[in-house]
């Protein structure tokens, strides 16, 4: 349970570190356009760490909404 504990810190650490790549390749468009893999790696990781984070999120609400109907009866 400890892992579940302090899976959304290291989520939001991904998804912040993720932020700060993709940013800062929006910020210098002549480094996006000469490296076409990188951007799109950049692109791909964010993506797919605010994925990640959602389906944490929904997850989290079904163990909880799971844990509500069981104490009502």
């Amino acid at each position: 349970m400890t892992e579940y504990a302090t899976l959304r810190t290291q989520l939001i650490g991904t998804v912040n570190a993720s932020n700060r790549q993709y940013d800062s390749f929006m910020s210098d468009i002549e480094s996006a356009t000469g490296d076409p893999m990188a951007f799109f790696d950049a692109m791909f990781n964010k993506h797919k760490s605010n994925s990640a984070t959602l389906e944490y999120d929904r997850a989290h609400h079904v163990i909880m909404k799971t844990a509500i109907d069981s104490l009502r009866g």
